[in-house]
């Protein structure tokens, strides 16, 4: 989540832009970005790709 919002900030795109962008509202995406409520992964995707990122997921075995 901290990449996707210093992505947002430094390219200068508002809560409020994002929102319009993936058709949320600005209060949801200040909740998400203060980790007050938890983003379903098509929601982390939507928001990747307003801002020309994708979302990354890797599997990996905890046992050595």
């Amino acid at each position: 989540m901290a990449k996707l919002v210093s992505t947002k900030i430094k390219t200068g795109v508002t809560q409020k832009e994002l929102g319009a962008r993936i058709n949320m509202k600005q209060p949801q995406i200040a909740k998400i970005e203060r980790m007050h409520t938890l983003p379903s992964f098509s929601t982390l995707t939507r928001y990747a790709a307003a801002l020309d990122l994708s979302i990354k997921m890797t599997v990996e075995s905890i046992i050595k």
